[in-house]
């Protein structure tokens, strides 16, 4: 029930209920994704092995099929994390951090949402939307991960010097298969970090992150005017996610070029993908349909709709899920990935690797 794997992430029964797959942890980039990747293959690999033990068990064989999904919503209307830990300097109050953070996380969605069939919690209100989770959260800060669930999270148990060291359990992503929203997931969120560490974090706060995060899930056309505090900086009482975000991109752009030593790879890979991403949300989202997961899954959904299928119809929700399933074989994102209609950025064996070394 607990185990740590050769490549130094663990695999362990989470509350006694549901395997859950932590990786190692990280110092680059790619490496994070990699490992991330090859939770998903060990995984796949382990519900083949059970499956060949079930069906050849000698009393009561089993000649089902046994699907896993990464996903974040079941058709019953409970919602499961996909979590991320990041490492930040104690010498920052948390109220400070939890302040940039709210904002930042209630419209990071726009590229980090694996898409949803369905509005509302049981998903009863037809339609599509950006964010599996996002209709889940009741309010901004607390420490439940399960119940009321927090924007921001304050569970605070670093494997590190105490004293120092804060760890951010971030809860409120979706789980993505797509390497592109995976990178902007883990590579910004880490960027906005550095800002906050440096006191050089914008000053723009939403007066209502829970309600502004399930407004922009269900904001398909991104142009819905979100109202900011008072005493943000800003000419305007309102922002659209997309300009919230710009103005993130902004501020890190600003803060990565001032280092002495120059922006390393790693940095301007992720700020070129998060510029390139934000100027094409704002042009022609289904440019995206390559890249992102809510995109892609949305421009198979619409394909449908275009042909008369009501939101409500059963294919739609068989869809959503069959997105989700992380057999290479069956899988609606790996046969993107197959025919060449979802951008990649590692191989095959990159990922074998990323399992098997630590």
């Amino acid at each position: 029930t607990n185990v740590f794997l050769p490549n130094g992430g663990r695999l362990y029964l989470d509350v006694g209920s549901h395997p859950e797959y932590a990786t190692a942890e990280c110092a680059t980039i790619d490496e994070l994704l990699a490992q991330e990747r090859a939770g998903e293959l060990l995984f796949a690999q382990l519900a083949q092995q059970a499956q060949e033990q079930l069906r050849a068990h000698h009393d009561r064989p089993l000649n089902g099929t046994i699907y896993l999904f990464k996903n974040n919503v079941d058709s019953a209307g409970n919602s499961y994390g996909s979590h991320e830990n990041y490492l930040i300097s104690r010498d920052i109050p948390f109220e400070d951090v939890a302040s940039t953070l709210l904002t930042f996380f209630a419209t990071r969605i726009i590229y980090t949402g694996a898409g949803r069939v369905g509005i509302g919690v049981n998903g009863e209100i037809p339609g599509f939307q950006i964010s599996s989770r996002a209709d889940f959260f009741e309010r901004p800060v607390g420490l439940e991960t399960t119940i009321r669930r927090p924007i921001v999270n304050t569970r605070d148990e670093p494997h590190a010097n105490s004293e120092r060291y804060r760890r951010l359990h971030v809860i409120p992503a979706d789980a993505n298969l797509s390497h592109y929203s995976n990178l902007l997931k883990f590579g910004t969120a880490t960027l906005v970090l550095n800002l906050i560490e440096s006191g050089r974090a914008p000053n723009l706060h939403i007066a209502d992150p829970v309600t502004a995060l399930h407004t922009t899930s269900h904001d398909l056309l991104l142009s819905a005017q979100l109202p900011l505090t008072e005493n943000s900086d800003s000419t305007t009482k309102f922002a659209t996610a997309l300009e919230i975000q710009r103005a993130y991109l902004n501020a890190c752009k600003s803060h990565e070029q001032e280092n002495p030593t120059g922006v390393d790879n790693d940095t301007q890979q992720i700020l070129a993908l998060w510029e390139e991403t934000l100027d094409a949300l704002e042009t022609n989202p289904l440019a995206l349909a390559d890249r992102l997961d809510w995109v892609a899954k949305y421009a198979l959904v619409s394909s449908y709709v275009a042909k008369g299928v009501p939101y409500t119809d059963a294919k739609l929700k068989a869809l959503d899920i069959h997105y989700a399933d992380i057999d290479p074989t069956r899988g609606l994102y790996h046969r993107l990935v197959a025919r060449g209609r979802m951008r990649t950025l590692f191989t095959s064996q990159d990922i074998e690797d990323a399992a098997r070394t630590p």
